[in-house]
Protein backbone atom coordinates (compact mmCIF):
# COMPACT_ATOMS: atom_id res chain seq x y z
CA UNK A 1 0.00 0.00 0.00
CA UNK A 2 2.35 2.50 1.15
CA UNK A 3 4.44 1.46 -2.33
CA UNK A 4 1.05 2.15 -4.27
CA UNK A 5 0.77 5.62 -2.49
CA UNK A 6 4.11 6.81 -3.54
CA UNK A 7 3.67 6.21 -7.05
CA UNK A 8 0.64 7.90 -6.95
CA UNK A 9 2.20 11.39 -4.81
CA UNK A 10 4.79 10.62 -7.87
CA UNK A 11 2.37 11.02 -10.48
CA UNK A 12 0.34 13.61 -9.06
CA UNK A 13 4.06 15.61 -8.64
CA UNK A 14 4.73 15.03 -12.29
CA UNK A 15 1.69 16.00 -13.52
CA UNK A 16 1.52 19.01 -11.62
CA UNK A 17 4.89 19.75 -12.86
CA UNK A 18 3.83 20.09 -16.34
CA UNK A 19 0.51 22.21 -15.29
CA UNK A 20 2.81 24.07 -14.06
CA UNK A 21 5.12 24.22 -16.95
CA UNK A 22 2.45 24.68 -19.84
CA UNK A 23 0.95 27.29 -17.79
CA UNK A 24 4.22 29.34 -17.06
CA UNK A 25 4.33 28.53 -21.22
CA UNK A 26 0.88 29.85 -21.50
CA UNK A 27 1.25 32.96 -19.70
CA UNK A 28 4.65 33.63 -21.38
CA UNK A 29 3.20 33.71 -24.42
CA UNK A 30 0.74 35.46 -24.00
CA UNK A 31 2.31 38.55 -22.76
CA UNK A 32 4.71 38.21 -25.59
CA UNK A 33 1.54 38.30 -27.84
CA UNK A 34 0.18 41.47 -26.09
CA UNK A 35 3.68 43.15 -25.91
CA UNK A 36 6.30 43.27 -28.75
CA UNK A 37 7.98 45.17 -31.49
CA UNK A 38 10.04 44.11 -34.40
CA UNK A 39 11.23 45.25 -37.30
CA UNK A 40 9.47 44.55 -40.49
CA UNK A 41 11.55 46.28 -42.95
CA UNK A 42 14.16 48.98 -43.96
CA UNK A 43 12.99 51.92 -46.71
CA UNK A 44 14.92 54.81 -47.96
CA UNK A 45 12.12 57.01 -47.86
CA UNK A 46 10.61 58.77 -44.96
CA UNK A 47 7.36 59.21 -46.08
CA UNK A 48 7.56 55.08 -47.05
CA UNK A 49 4.25 55.20 -44.72
CA UNK A 50 2.92 58.10 -45.69
CA UNK A 51 0.04 60.49 -43.96
CA UNK A 52 -2.19 58.62 -41.99
CA UNK A 53 -5.49 59.13 -44.05
CA UNK A 54 -5.10 56.08 -45.78
CA UNK A 55 -5.11 52.40 -44.11
CA UNK A 56 -1.46 50.46 -43.93
CA UNK A 57 -1.98 48.23 -41.61
CA UNK A 58 -4.88 45.78 -41.39
CA UNK A 59 -5.77 42.57 -39.10
CA UNK A 60 -7.32 39.42 -40.71
CA UNK A 61 -9.80 36.93 -38.49
CA UNK A 62 -6.14 34.88 -38.15
CA UNK A 63 -4.76 37.59 -35.97
CA UNK A 64 -2.28 38.14 -38.90
CA UNK A 65 -1.50 41.79 -39.25
CA UNK A 66 -0.33 43.07 -43.10
CA UNK A 67 1.24 46.13 -43.52
CA UNK A 68 1.41 47.82 -47.38
CA UNK A 69 4.42 50.46 -47.61
CA UNK A 70 6.37 52.13 -50.28
CA UNK A 71 10.16 51.28 -51.20
CA UNK A 72 12.65 51.42 -53.84
CA UNK A 73 12.91 48.26 -56.34
CA UNK A 74 15.23 48.92 -59.16
CA UNK A 75 15.49 52.63 -58.46
CA UNK A 76 11.88 53.09 -58.21
CA UNK A 77 9.26 53.39 -55.40
CA UNK A 78 6.98 50.26 -55.66
CA UNK A 79 4.80 49.00 -53.24
CA UNK A 80 5.14 46.08 -50.62
CA UNK A 81 3.73 44.09 -48.33
CA UNK A 82 5.41 42.70 -45.13
CA UNK A 83 2.60 40.55 -42.56
CA UNK A 84 3.36 39.90 -38.97
CA UNK A 85 2.05 36.25 -37.58
CA UNK A 86 2.20 35.36 -34.17
CA UNK A 87 3.90 31.82 -33.76
CA UNK A 88 5.59 29.45 -31.22
CA UNK A 89 5.09 31.76 -28.67
CA UNK A 90 6.58 34.92 -30.51
CA UNK A 91 6.01 37.41 -33.26
CA UNK A 92 7.44 36.62 -36.55
CA UNK A 93 7.53 38.73 -40.15
CA UNK A 94 7.37 37.25 -43.61
CA UNK A 95 7.67 39.63 -46.69
CA UNK A 96 9.02 39.12 -50.27
CA UNK A 97 11.74 41.03 -51.22
CA UNK A 98 9.89 42.13 -54.79
CA UNK A 99 6.55 44.16 -55.19
CA UNK A 100 3.29 43.31 -55.06
CA UNK A 101 2.49 43.69 -58.33
CA UNK A 102 5.16 45.26 -60.38
CA UNK A 103 4.42 48.42 -62.60
CA UNK A 104 7.91 48.78 -63.96
CA UNK A 105 7.06 51.87 -65.21
CA UNK A 106 10.16 54.18 -65.21
CA UNK A 107 7.76 55.82 -62.69
CA UNK A 108 7.68 55.97 -58.30
CA UNK A 109 4.48 54.09 -57.38
CA UNK A 110 3.17 55.91 -54.10
CA UNK A 111 0.75 56.17 -51.14
CA UNK A 112 -1.23 52.15 -50.61
CA UNK A 113 -3.86 51.65 -48.83
CA UNK A 114 -4.58 48.15 -47.96
CA UNK A 115 -8.36 46.36 -46.93
CA UNK A 116 -8.84 43.03 -45.61
CA UNK A 117 -12.69 40.88 -46.83
CA UNK A 118 -14.45 38.09 -44.96
CA UNK A 119 -12.79 35.66 -46.97
CA UNK A 120 -9.32 37.29 -45.80
CA UNK A 121 -8.10 38.23 -49.31
CA UNK A 122 -5.87 41.22 -49.28
CA UNK A 123 -6.97 44.32 -51.42
CA UNK A 124 -4.53 47.14 -52.13
CA UNK A 125 -4.59 50.66 -53.82
CA UNK A 126 -1.55 52.96 -54.58
CA UNK A 127 -1.23 55.77 -57.15
CA UNK A 128 1.10 56.31 -59.81
CA UNK A 129 1.68 56.50 -63.59
CA UNK A 130 2.52 53.63 -65.66
CA UNK A 131 4.37 55.66 -68.63
CA UNK A 132 7.54 56.82 -68.22
CA UNK A 133 6.62 59.88 -70.82
CA UNK A 134 4.11 61.01 -68.68
CA UNK A 135 5.34 60.56 -64.82
CA UNK A 136 2.06 62.81 -63.12
CA UNK A 137 0.21 61.17 -65.45
CA UNK A 138 -0.92 59.29 -61.87
CA UNK A 139 -3.51 56.99 -61.93
CA UNK A 140 -5.04 54.75 -58.90
CA UNK A 141 -3.82 51.14 -59.20
CA UNK A 142 -5.35 47.99 -57.79
CA UNK A 143 -4.30 44.39 -56.77
CA UNK A 144 -5.87 42.01 -54.96
CA UNK A 145 -4.19 38.42 -53.18
CA UNK A 146 -6.17 35.69 -51.94
CA UNK A 147 -3.37 33.60 -50.58
CA UNK A 148 -2.28 35.72 -47.57
CA UNK A 149 0.13 37.72 -49.80
CA UNK A 150 2.43 34.90 -52.17
CA UNK A 151 0.47 36.29 -54.87
CA UNK A 152 -0.91 38.96 -56.28
CA UNK A 153 -3.03 39.55 -59.23
CA UNK A 154 -1.49 42.03 -62.04
CA UNK A 155 -1.83 45.66 -61.49
CA UNK A 156 -4.81 47.45 -63.18
CA UNK A 157 -6.20 51.00 -63.05
CA UNK A 158 -9.19 50.72 -61.45
CA UNK A 159 -11.63 53.18 -63.57
CA UNK A 160 -9.39 55.97 -65.81
CA UNK A 161 -9.60 59.29 -65.51
CA UNK A 162 -8.76 60.74 -69.08
CA UNK A 163 -7.94 64.07 -69.96
CA UNK A 164 -4.52 64.19 -68.73
CA UNK A 165 -2.73 67.01 -70.62
CA UNK A 166 1.53 67.08 -70.05
CA UNK A 167 2.77 68.60 -67.86
CA UNK A 168 -0.17 68.73 -65.45
CA UNK A 169 0.60 67.94 -62.11
CA UNK A 170 -1.26 66.16 -59.24
CA UNK A 171 -3.82 63.83 -61.63
CA UNK A 172 -5.12 60.92 -59.12
CA UNK A 173 -3.73 60.53 -55.88
CA UNK A 174 -4.02 59.69 -52.10
CA UNK A 175 -6.71 56.62 -52.71
CA UNK A 176 -8.73 54.49 -49.98
CA UNK A 177 -10.05 51.18 -49.92
CA UNK A 178 -12.86 49.86 -47.75
CA UNK A 179 -14.12 46.50 -47.93
CA UNK A 180 -17.55 46.73 -46.66
CA UNK A 181 -19.88 44.37 -44.45
CA UNK A 182 -20.93 42.04 -48.22
CA UNK A 183 -17.29 42.25 -49.27
CA UNK A 184 -18.11 45.10 -51.39
CA UNK A 185 -15.14 46.87 -52.39
CA UNK A 186 -14.87 51.25 -52.24
CA UNK A 187 -12.88 53.41 -53.20
CA UNK A 188 -12.00 56.98 -52.77
CA UNK A 189 -9.34 59.26 -53.80
CA UNK A 190 -8.61 62.87 -54.81
CA UNK A 191 -7.87 64.22 -59.13
CA UNK A 192 -8.07 66.41 -61.28
CA UNK A 193 -10.16 65.42 -64.67
CA UNK A 194 -10.76 67.51 -67.65
CA UNK A 195 -13.65 69.64 -66.31
CA UNK A 196 -12.04 70.33 -62.86
CA UNK A 197 -8.39 72.38 -62.69
CA UNK A 198 -8.80 71.59 -58.53
CA UNK A 199 -8.26 68.55 -57.03
CA UNK A 200 -11.81 66.47 -56.39
CA UNK A 201 -13.05 63.41 -54.40
CA UNK A 202 -13.79 60.47 -56.92
CA UNK A 203 -14.90 57.14 -55.93
CA UNK A 204 -15.86 54.14 -57.20
CA UNK A 205 -16.74 50.42 -56.48
CA UNK A 206 -16.43 46.64 -56.96
CA UNK A 207 -19.06 44.17 -56.47
CA UNK A 208 -16.98 40.85 -57.65
CA UNK A 209 -14.01 40.82 -55.43
CA UNK A 210 -11.95 43.49 -57.37
CA UNK A 211 -12.86 41.97 -61.22
CA UNK A 212 -14.23 45.15 -62.49
CA UNK A 213 -14.74 48.67 -60.69
CA UNK A 214 -17.66 51.14 -61.67
CA UNK A 215 -16.82 54.33 -64.00
CA UNK A 216 -15.31 57.20 -61.13
CA UNK A 217 -17.79 60.47 -59.82
CA UNK A 218 -16.56 63.25 -58.47
CA UNK A 219 -18.92 63.06 -54.87
CA UNK A 220 -19.70 66.51 -54.44
CA UNK A 221 -17.76 68.76 -56.69
CA UNK A 222 -16.78 72.40 -55.69
CA UNK A 223 -14.94 73.38 -58.84
CA UNK A 224 -13.58 76.90 -56.54
CA UNK A 225 -11.60 74.98 -54.02
CA UNK A 226 -9.65 71.87 -53.99
CA UNK A 227 -10.99 68.20 -51.93
CA UNK A 228 -8.24 66.72 -49.95
CA UNK A 229 -7.67 62.95 -48.69
CA UNK A 230 -10.46 61.03 -48.19
CA UNK A 231 -11.34 58.69 -45.63
CA UNK A 232 -13.83 56.29 -45.81
CA UNK A 233 -16.11 53.89 -43.17
CA UNK A 234 -19.13 51.81 -43.04
CA UNK A 235 -21.11 52.09 -40.40
CA UNK A 236 -22.74 48.85 -38.86
CA UNK A 237 -26.05 49.59 -41.40
CA UNK A 238 -24.05 49.24 -44.27
CA UNK A 239 -24.02 53.14 -44.80
CA UNK A 240 -20.96 54.90 -45.87
CA UNK A 241 -19.20 57.67 -43.92
CA UNK A 242 -16.79 59.64 -46.23
CA UNK A 243 -14.15 62.69 -45.03
CA UNK A 244 -12.05 64.62 -46.61
CA UNK A 245 -10.90 68.37 -46.18
CA UNK A 246 -11.23 71.17 -48.52
CA UNK A 247 -11.48 75.01 -47.94
CA UNK A 248 -14.85 75.61 -49.36
CA UNK A 249 -17.28 77.35 -47.45
CA UNK A 250 -14.23 79.32 -45.87
CA UNK A 251 -13.19 82.69 -46.48
CA UNK A 252 -9.31 81.58 -46.14
CA UNK A 253 -8.00 79.15 -48.58
CA UNK A 254 -5.36 78.03 -46.30
CA UNK A 255 -7.57 77.43 -43.39
CA UNK A 256 -8.60 73.81 -44.37
CA UNK A 257 -12.11 72.27 -42.88
CA UNK A 258 -13.30 68.53 -42.62
CA UNK A 259 -15.99 67.87 -44.39
CA UNK A 260 -18.30 65.16 -43.78
CA UNK A 261 -21.11 63.16 -46.17
CA UNK A 262 -22.81 59.66 -46.17
CA UNK A 263 -24.26 57.38 -48.55
CA UNK A 264 -27.45 55.24 -47.85
CA UNK A 265 -27.32 53.34 -51.04
CA UNK A 266 -23.71 52.45 -51.26
CA UNK A 267 -22.33 55.45 -53.02
CA UNK A 268 -25.43 55.74 -55.71
CA UNK A 269 -26.22 59.15 -53.97
CA UNK A 270 -24.25 61.46 -51.35
CA UNK A 271 -26.05 63.70 -48.75
CA UNK A 272 -24.69 67.50 -48.80
CA UNK A 273 -21.10 68.02 -47.47
CA UNK A 274 -21.06 69.58 -43.61
CA UNK A 275 -17.80 71.04 -41.98
CA UNK A 276 -17.49 69.45 -38.74
CA UNK A 277 -14.14 70.34 -37.60
CA UNK A 278 -13.66 74.42 -35.78
CA UNK A 279 -13.73 76.88 -38.04
CA UNK A 280 -11.26 79.10 -36.65
CA UNK A 281 -8.72 76.51 -36.75
CA UNK A 282 -6.94 75.01 -40.32
CA UNK A 283 -8.08 70.87 -39.79
CA UNK A 284 -6.46 68.00 -42.07
CA UNK A 285 -4.96 64.56 -42.07
CA UNK A 286 -8.27 62.66 -40.90
CA UNK A 287 -8.38 59.18 -39.86
CA UNK A 288 -11.99 57.65 -38.90
CA UNK A 289 -13.33 54.35 -37.60
CA UNK A 290 -16.74 52.70 -36.51
CA UNK A 291 -17.26 50.68 -34.27
CA UNK A 292 -19.98 47.70 -33.51
CA UNK A 293 -22.52 50.30 -32.29
CA UNK A 294 -22.78 52.42 -35.34
CA UNK A 295 -20.88 55.25 -33.63
CA UNK A 296 -18.02 56.76 -36.08
CA UNK A 297 -15.21 58.18 -34.40
CA UNK A 298 -13.04 60.90 -35.74
CA UNK A 299 -9.25 62.39 -35.45
CA UNK A 300 -7.71 64.84 -37.52
CA UNK A 301 -4.98 67.72 -36.89
CA UNK A 302 -6.15 70.91 -35.83
CA UNK A 303 -4.01 74.65 -36.34
CA UNK A 304 -4.97 76.85 -34.49
CA UNK A 305 -4.66 81.11 -35.08
CA UNK A 306 -1.76 81.05 -33.29
CA UNK A 307 0.01 78.01 -35.55
CA UNK A 308 -0.02 75.47 -33.08
CA UNK A 309 -1.03 71.76 -34.05
CA UNK A 310 -2.99 69.48 -31.93
CA UNK A 311 -4.34 66.02 -32.31
CA UNK A 312 -8.73 66.34 -31.93
CA UNK A 313 -11.42 63.74 -31.52
CA UNK A 314 -15.48 63.76 -32.38
CA UNK A 315 -17.30 61.23 -32.88
CA UNK A 316 -21.15 60.65 -34.65
CA UNK A 317 -23.75 58.54 -32.62
CA UNK A 318 -27.41 58.49 -33.61
CA UNK A 319 -27.45 61.44 -36.14
CA UNK A 320 -26.04 63.89 -33.21
CA UNK A 321 -22.69 65.18 -33.09
CA UNK A 322 -20.34 64.98 -30.04
CA UNK A 323 -18.12 68.15 -28.61
CA UNK A 324 -14.86 68.38 -30.48
CA UNK A 325 -11.73 67.99 -27.80
CA UNK A 326 -8.17 67.36 -27.93
CA UNK A 327 -6.42 63.81 -27.10
CA UNK A 328 -3.34 64.46 -25.70
CA UNK A 329 -2.74 68.40 -25.34
CA UNK A 330 0.78 69.29 -25.33
CA UNK A 331 3.56 71.40 -25.98
CA UNK A 332 5.04 70.19 -28.45
CA UNK A 333 3.14 70.01 -32.24
CA UNK A 334 1.27 67.18 -33.01
CA UNK A 335 0.87 65.75 -36.61
CA UNK A 336 -0.90 62.62 -38.87
CA UNK A 337 -3.63 60.83 -36.02
CA UNK A 338 -4.22 57.06 -36.44
CA UNK A 339 -7.85 55.69 -34.85
CA UNK A 340 -8.86 52.59 -34.54
CA UNK A 341 -11.17 50.25 -32.42
CA UNK A 342 -10.21 47.39 -30.46
CA UNK A 343 -11.66 44.10 -29.10
CA UNK A 344 -13.02 45.49 -26.61
CA UNK A 345 -14.70 48.27 -28.07
CA UNK A 346 -12.42 51.01 -27.28
CA UNK A 347 -10.87 53.67 -29.10
CA UNK A 348 -7.44 53.97 -29.63
CA UNK A 349 -5.76 57.19 -31.44
CA UNK A 350 -1.99 56.94 -31.99
CA UNK A 351 0.16 60.18 -33.70
CA UNK A 352 3.19 61.53 -34.08
CA UNK A 353 4.47 64.88 -32.27
CA UNK A 354 7.64 67.55 -32.49
CA UNK A 355 9.23 70.36 -30.94
CA UNK A 356 9.10 71.70 -34.48
CA UNK A 357 6.36 73.55 -36.78
CA UNK A 358 7.87 71.03 -39.56
CA UNK A 359 6.11 73.57 -42.23
CA UNK A 360 2.78 73.80 -40.87
CA UNK A 361 -0.07 74.04 -42.34
CA UNK A 362 1.78 71.65 -45.25
CA UNK A 363 3.37 69.47 -42.63
CA UNK A 364 6.78 67.67 -43.25
CA UNK A 365 8.33 66.08 -40.28
CA UNK A 366 11.55 64.27 -40.22
CA UNK A 367 11.35 63.36 -36.54
CA UNK A 368 9.24 63.09 -33.72
CA UNK A 369 7.66 60.64 -31.29
CA UNK A 370 4.58 57.98 -31.61
CA UNK A 371 1.98 58.83 -28.78
CA UNK A 372 -0.50 56.59 -28.07
CA UNK A 373 -4.22 57.35 -26.25
CA UNK A 374 -7.07 54.95 -25.28
CA UNK A 375 -10.51 56.86 -24.78
CA UNK A 376 -11.76 54.82 -21.53
CA UNK A 377 -15.29 55.48 -19.57
CA UNK A 378 -15.75 59.01 -21.79
CA UNK A 379 -11.77 60.38 -21.23
CA UNK A 380 -8.92 59.87 -23.12
CA UNK A 381 -5.94 58.52 -21.49
CA UNK A 382 -2.52 59.77 -20.67
CA UNK A 383 -0.69 59.84 -23.77
CA UNK A 384 2.37 56.33 -23.52
CA UNK A 385 4.67 57.26 -25.84
CA UNK A 386 5.48 54.47 -28.22
CA UNK A 387 8.41 54.85 -30.19
CA UNK A 388 11.70 53.86 -29.94
CA UNK A 389 14.45 55.27 -28.52
CA UNK A 390 15.89 57.28 -32.41
CA UNK A 391 11.85 58.51 -32.33
CA UNK A 392 8.85 57.30 -34.55
CA UNK A 393 7.36 58.80 -37.60
CA UNK A 394 3.85 58.46 -39.56
CA UNK A 395 2.12 55.68 -36.92
CA UNK A 396 -0.64 53.41 -37.91
CA UNK A 397 -3.38 51.15 -36.73
CA UNK A 398 -5.80 49.04 -38.09
CA UNK A 399 -9.53 50.60 -38.03
CA UNK A 400 -10.35 47.29 -36.30
CA UNK A 401 -8.31 44.48 -34.35
CA UNK A 402 -8.64 41.97 -31.35
CA UNK A 403 -8.11 42.39 -27.07
CA UNK A 404 -4.66 41.39 -27.64
CA UNK A 405 -2.48 44.40 -27.61
CA UNK A 406 -2.38 47.19 -29.36
CA UNK A 407 -0.74 47.15 -33.09
CA UNK A 408 1.12 50.10 -34.74
CA UNK A 409 3.31 50.65 -37.18
CA UNK A 410 6.16 53.16 -37.91
CA UNK A 411 8.90 54.76 -39.15
CA UNK A 412 12.10 54.98 -36.73
CA UNK A 413 15.18 56.52 -38.02
CA UNK A 414 18.68 54.91 -38.52
CA UNK A 415 22.43 55.76 -38.52
CA UNK A 416 22.40 54.96 -42.36
CA UNK A 417 20.10 57.75 -42.92
CA UNK A 418 16.97 54.96 -44.01
CA UNK A 419 14.13 53.88 -42.22
CA UNK A 420 13.24 50.97 -40.07
CA UNK A 421 9.25 49.85 -39.83
CA UNK A 422 8.41 48.69 -36.56
CA UNK A 423 5.94 46.44 -35.54
CA UNK A 424 4.72 47.46 -31.90
CA UNK A 425 2.61 45.73 -29.78
CA UNK A 426 1.49 47.69 -26.63
CA UNK A 427 -0.57 46.04 -23.65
Amino acid sequence: MKSNKKIILAGLAVLLFFAAAIFIYIRQSQKAKESAELKMDTIEDVKGLGYSGQRKIAMDSHGNFFVAYRKKYQSKSEIFLAKAAFANGQWKVFRKNQPISQVASGVDQRVPSIAIDSRNDLHAVWYGSDLEKQPNNRQVKYSRSSDGGKTWTQWKNISYVAGYISPEDYWQEHPYILSGRDDELFVVWEGKDKDNQAQQIKFSRSSDGGATWSQWINVQASPGNTQSRPTLVEDSKGRLHLFMYSADGNNSERRQQIHYLRSDDKGDSWSKRLAVSDPDSDSRHISAASDEKGTIHLAWRAQNSSGFSQIMYRSLKNGSWSAIRSVGPSENYQFFPSIGVDGNGKINVVWMESDQPSDLPTEDPQDGKVFLSTLIAGAFSAPLEISSPSGGLYPHVPEKFGKEGKPIIYESAVASGNYDLLFNITK
